[in-house]
């Protein structure tokens, strides 16, 4: 097997591995990227960057101008118990989808000298000296510093976390206004519906595994009998599907399992963040930024960077995973009079619709 030496290797060519991956090659270290899918490609996302993001972008130089994105700076949210409840959104985001971000980032980080392995599958590592030996499906790979940025199904994720829940996307043709995002909730689950580039609507939305049980798994059965229960999500939901459905599973909305764990976890690999919040894109960049930031300040010291990284968890990221899953755990209780109580209120006194969406946004990174 060919053995093949980088400063820095990185696990997973999303959002998180790829503006790292810029960042570290800018400053003249050698980077590689294993991506075990290959670009462009569709993911399962809500499709919403913040504001906070776009200086990021910026750094990483993404044109974000090139593609005239739709700007989104007002949210809608929708019950079958109540009417709709509404705010402006501060500092607000722009729409885009995966298959494009992705493919430009990459793009970017091969214009900077990134190696990117596509196609290539992370099996295993060990730690010899001051190394890391990794292997793929085809190559021995030593490295410096190694980072894992595989995503919610790294293969350090602890599995024994709480309910399941199926994410699905669509790409419709018809939507809201260019300027609105829309959250319709639904019994088990919440969609969200917004525009992103070349005319496009993005609608993913979230169900939790034990109601698509209910009809064996039909996921066009479910969404007649489940999702149509709110009359704006059905309205939405009737028109041309552009692509989709796309799916995937996810076990948790949590911090990963950090105990016995030396790797370096950016991105969903450190922990996923409920969609509601649409913040999950700009929680990778922020965790790109700041294990870049720790990696010019320790040069390649892995034991310091993991150091800072852990810190970074329990710090941020779980006070931001908190309030996600608070928001979540709000608007998908399984009580339906809290829920009839808690969607009144949120349409009857607008400030409470505004402040939880402050709670969904950080400051800019």
């Amino acid at each position: 097997m060919k053995e093949i030496s980088c400063d820095i290797l990185i696990i997973g060519g999303g959002l998180a591995g790829l503006s790292l991956s810029i960042l570290c090659a800018k400053k003249n270290y050698k980077v590689i990227v294993l991506e075990k899918s290959q670009y462009p490609r569709h993911k399962v996302c809500g499709e919403y960057i913040s504001k906070e993001s776009l200086d990021f972008l910026k750094e990483l130089n993404f044109d974000v101008q090139k593609h005239k994105l739709p700007e989104i700076n007002t949210f809608v949210l929708s019950s079958e118990y109540s009417k709709n409840s509404s705010c402006s959104l501060n500092p607000g985001g722009i729409g885009i989808s995966r298959y494009l971000i992705d493919d430009e980032l990459s793009k970017i980080a091969k214009e900077n000298g990134v190696e990117i392995f596509c196609n290539e599958k992370f099996i295993d590592y060990k730690k010899e000296n001051e190394s890391f030996l990794v292997n793929s499906n085809q190559f021995l790979f030593k490295t410096s510093l190694l980072i894992d940025a595989s995503g919610r199904k790294s293969n350090s994720y602890n599995k024994k976390e709480n309910k399941t829940y199926i994410g699905v996307k669509y790409h419709l043709d018809q939507g809201p206004e260019d300027n609105i995002i829309e959250i319709h909730h639904f019994n088990g689950g919440y969609a969200g519906i917004s525009k992103v580039e070349n005319g496009a609507y993005c609608m993913a939305y979230l169900v939790k595994n034990e109601v698509l049980k209910k009809f064996n798994g039909n996921i066009e059965e479910m969404e007649q009998h489940v999702l149509n229960q709110n009359i704006q999500l059905k309205e939405r939901f009737n028109t041309k599907k552009l692509i989709g459905p796309i799916t995937t599973t996810i076990h948790h909305f949590s911090l990963n399992d950090l105990k016995h764990q030396d790797l370096i976890k950016i991105g969903d690999a450190a922990g996923f963040i409920p969609p509601i919040t649409g913040n999950g894109m700009s929680l990778a960049f922020r965790a790109s930024k700041n294990t870049f930031q720790s990696i010019l300040k320790h040069q390649l010291k892995h034991d310091l960077i993991l150091k800072d990284n852990q810190h970074y968890f329990k710090t941020y990221l779980k006070k931001r995973l908190f309030w996600g899953n608070f928001i979540q755990n709000l608007l998908t209780s399984e009580h339906e009079i809290f829920q009839k109580i808690c969607f009144k209120t949120l349409s009857l006194v607008p400030l409470f619709t505004k402040l939880i969406s402050k709670f969904a946004v950080g400051k800019k990174i």
